[in-house]
């Protein structure tokens, strides 16, 4: 092989990754153009969607579109989306990719015919908006910093009974009495970050606390946006 993206990629031809990208690569070379230019539209999307619930919710637009099962279409665009990768990757050089046909049919993955159609979708996916892709990165990693960033929430809704007493130390536990008096909501939050071995944190808040929560995120996005404006970003 004489690429470095398939040589670093597949050692082993015969290795279960191997044998899935292949399976993966047939999908995506038997899609027709409308589906195919479908899936082109949102593949920057796709790569910059941060969670799996934002990637979710493109690829079930994409399923109405193409009337096409999700496992093959997601299949398809963990092709496009590792050409994609390798064509913004800093580590390969952008020569590299004269040789991923010739690599593939020299795998066994494609031949003749099915390489002129690799060599077509390649070129498509060479016109997807790299520059702006690449920019949408380094923001990212520059806005990271040093500090941890932010990975994700889970947020629970629970209803707490109110006691009109508590047990309390040395009471004999057959004296024991709770009665019930009212309800409260209490909102439990969980937030990641993305440092290894850390936990994620966890609050409690009642319903005034969380609009306060709110209120401040959204006066720091106003903030934000007070920023980017003077620095005519916006």
């Amino acid at each position: 092989m004489k690429s470095i993206l398939f040589r670093a990629s597949f050692d082993n031809v015969n290795s279960d990754s191997a044998k899935s990208f292949a399976r993966d690569l047939h999908k995506a070379l038997d899609l027709n153009e409308n589906d195919r230019k479908a899936c082109l539209r949102i593949l920057g999307s796709i790569h910059l969607a941060r969670t799996d619930s934002q990637k979710k919710q493109i690829l079930d637009q994409l399923v109405i579109e193409c009337q096409k099962d999700l496992i093959d279409l997601s299949s398809v665009l963990s092709i496009m989306n590792f050409i994609l990768k390798a064509l913004i990757s800093k580590e390969i050089p952008q020569s590299d990719s004269d040789y991923w046909g010739e690599d593939l049919e020299e795998i066994g993955w494609i031949d003749g015919n099915s390489r002129s159609v690799f060599e077509s979708l390649l070129k498509e996916i060479k016109s997807v908006p790299l520059n702006e892709i690449k920019k949408q990165i380094e923001l990212r990693r520059t806005a990271s910093g040093v500090l941890p960033s932010f990975t994700g929430c889970s947020i629970t809704v629970e209803i707490r009974p109110v006691k009109k007493d508590i047990y309390r130390w040395g009471t004999p536990i057959n004296e024991y009495k709770p009665e019930i008096i009212d309800v409260t909501p209490v909102v439990s939050i969980s937030i990641g970050v993305d440092v290894e071995n850390t936990d994620d944190f966890f609050f409690q808040a009642d319903e005034e606390e969380i609009d306060h929560l709110i209120n401040a995120l959204q006066a720091a996005k106003i903030d934000l946006l007070a920023f980017q404006k003077y620095l005519g970003l916006n």
